[in-house]
């Protein structure tokens, strides 16, 4: 008898389908049923002829297809963005946490030594934040790590022209100039953008430095709003930041007469706040109206932005500092429901960008806001912990590779 064959096909979400491999186990079209609760792949025909395929010889366009392959025992559903990049042998693979939303999905990074590339990300199994399961956004994140627009050495502006300069240069350059506006028009005239794309660590810092020490009461961070999409077994939620509820606990928020994010675009397009430092950038519209935007950053003295991308507000200011991403820094993040947990060091920075906390600690010492230096996050993590009672008790062994609640949250956090 002649063996029924069958070319590869797309069948949308990243997925790639060869029907010869495949042993009808279901898997797919359960997963794509229960947990996305859509019929969008199906038995089809009967027999000898059955097949797997979808309804309709529609695309599957639900956000969690890309657990198919990894659910997939024989590789008839593979994934496009890894199929044929690397063997999975050959990959180092790394706890982590997607940084996409403030849901935390705990995830498995691969990176490949040889090529020093981040290859993929796939789900890793926790029961009281993901379960089994990553979206597809997340699942695509890594792609961002390595893009042409990374930022891998520090930058400074002058008339317009972007000049690369060296760390010992930017960071006493732009301290003097932070003080210059103090000694001058006083704290009032700073206003500092903070990020809850931030780990604990780098907001405990940033919040130690300008608020504690030298006084900024103009210190916030912006919403970044999404419509959610809820799944019967998955949510992936409505705050884009995913550390909310980390900076709120640290106290990311404008202190005694301080201003908010949009008010403080609206006092710098005024004039009346001269220098602006975003620890991350972004589009206009992230802070407030675009024009209003627009007229801030072109009327400040001085605007410091310290981010892992290119961006128009970095595009347009007078120092830019590259971070690192999640995956090159150790650190921690608490999700929405107060759960903190740890991101691992992958792999070393991109060229010459380095780690947010490391840059934030040499700017508190150039400013005279900081006395002494950590060796790394665990240490900032050590004191915040002592100093904030939401995070008392806790510790990098304590968080471990599952996480741990705040102090001040319930220890219920199912999934949602």
């Amino acid at each position: 008898f002649e063996k029924n064959t069958w070319p590869e096909e797309d069948v949308g979400g990243k997925l790639i389908l060869n029907k010869n491999r495949c042993i009808l186990c279901l898997r797919c079209v359960n997963l794509c049923k229960n947990v996305a609760g859509v019929e969008e792949i199906a038995v089809l025909a009967r027999g000898e002829e059955t097949y797997i395929g979808t309804v309709g010889d529609r695309k599957i366009e639900n956000e969690l297809a890309g657990n198919i392959a990894d659910i997939c025992p024989v590789g008839a559903l593979t994934s496009k963005d890894f199929r044929f990049k690397a063997r999975p042998w050959e990959l180092k693979n790394s706890p982590s946490v997607c940084t996409l939303c403030s849901k935390g999905c705990n995830t498995i990074v691969g990176f490949h030594p040889r090529r020093e590339e981040v290859l993929r990300f796939t789900a890793r199994e926790n029961m009281d934040v993901n379960q089994w399961w990553i979206c597809d956004r997340g699942r695509g994140q890594f792609h961002s790590i390595h893009a042409p627009n990374r930022l891998t050495a520090p930058v400074r502006r002058v008339d317009g022209a972007a000049q690369p300069v060296l760390w010992h240069e930017a960071i006493p350059a732009i301290a003097s100039a932070l003080k210059g506006v103090i000694a001058k028009s006083g704290a009032g005239a700073i206003g500092v953008i903070a990020s809850a794309e931030l780990t604990n660590e780098e907001l405990f810092l940033a919040r130690s430095i300008f608020r504690d020490r030298l006084g900024v009461a103009n210190f916030d961070f912006p919403a970044r709003p999404q419509p959610p999409v809820v799944y019967p077994k998955f949510t992936i939620e409505g705050d884009r930041n995913p550390n909310t509820r980390g900076a709120r606990a640290v106290g990311v928020a404008p202190g005694q007469g301080g201003r908010s994010v949009r008010d403080m675009i609206q006092a710098a397009a005024e004039g009346e706040i001269r220098a602006l430092v975003f620890l991350r950038g972004g589009a206009f519209d992230t802070f407030g109206d675009p024009a209003l935007v627009a007229r801030a950053l072109e009327r400040a003295e001085l605007v410091v932005v310290l981010d892992t991308h290119a961006s128009p507000v970095a595009d347009k200011a007078h120092w830019v500092l590259a971070g690192a991403t999640h995956v090159e820094k150790e650190g921690t993040y608490t999700n929405s429901k107060g759960r903190v947990q740890r991101t691992h060091r992958v792999f070393s920075t991109s060229r010459d960008a380095r780690e947010d906390w490391r840059v934030l600690q040499e700017l508190g010492l150039a400013l005279g806001a900081l006395h002494e230096s950590d060796a790394g996050a665990a240490e900032i993590f050590a004191r915040l912990a002592s100093a904030n009672p939401a995070f008392r008790g806790l510790t990098y062994a304590s968080v471990g590779d599952l996480g741990a609640p705040l102090a001040s949250a319930t220890a219920d956090v199912a999934v949602g």
